[in-house]
Order: C-alpha cells, then structure tokens, then sequence
C-alpha cells in the first residue's frame, strides 16, 4: 500500500509539474506574442511619425517658396513702375532701339532663359 501511494504521489507531481510548464509555455508564448505587437506597433507609430515630420518639411518649403515668390513679384512690379516712370520722363527712351543693340540683348536674355534651366547653378547669368 506504502508503494501504491508512493507511486500515486510521483504520478500527481509528475501531472503538476506537466501542467506548470504547460502553463508556463503558454504564457511566454502569449508574452512573446505582446511583446512583437508592441515592437510593430512602435515601428508603425515610428514610420507615422517620420511620414508626417516629411510631409510638414515639405509644406513648410512649399510655403516658403510661395512667399517669397509672392515677395518677388511685388518687388518687381514697383522696380517696373519706377523704371516707368523715369524712362517717362527721358526723351531718349522713347526712341526706337537701334537693331543691333536689340539683338544683343534679346541673345543675352536667351543665355540667362537657358542658364536658369541648367543644372548647373555655378556659373554666372550672361556667361560673364
């Protein structure tokens, strides 16, 4: 009888400590599980972050080009009606442009049209 019980008692501790580790398996398993959900979670969260910190650079760029473009403009209209108004004033400027003169400079525009549209922002407008 004294064997009988010995061996009933192994055979339940040999269960409980089955079902510990069983258990316990699951529960690192499930802990695991959390834990890569949390890891993606802060990499999805991360990327977010980045995507939206570009997004803003990029407004704020858009933004800045736009007021100065706007700057830009006003600046050029009140040099245009100032030249205006002196070129009013001299009787030279209302004589024609003698032909040559007008094809140095209409040649001189096209160097600076094609110089703005190169990639290369080291050399000076006008080839000077």
């Amino acid at each position: 009888m004294r064997s009988y019980m010995f061996s009933v008692l192994v055979i339940v501790i040999l269960i409980l400590s089955w079902a510990t580790d069983h258990f316990h398996n699951g529960m690192l398993q499930a802990q695991k599980a959390e834990h890569d959900a949390r890891k993606d979670q802060l990499k999805s969260q991360s990327a977010l972050k980045n995507t939206l910190a570009v997004i803003t650079l990029f407004q704020d760029i858009a933004q800045i080009t736009h007021e100065n473009r706007r700057s830009n403009v006003a600046e050029s209209e009140k040099r245009i009606s100032r030249i205006r108004k002196e070129m009013h004033k001299d009787a030279c400027a209302h004589l024609p442009v003698p032909a040559g003169i007008a094809d140095q400079l209409r040649a001189h525009r096209e160097r600076i049209q094609a110089l703005s549209h190169s990639p290369s922002t080291t050399r000076i407008a006008g080839g000077l």
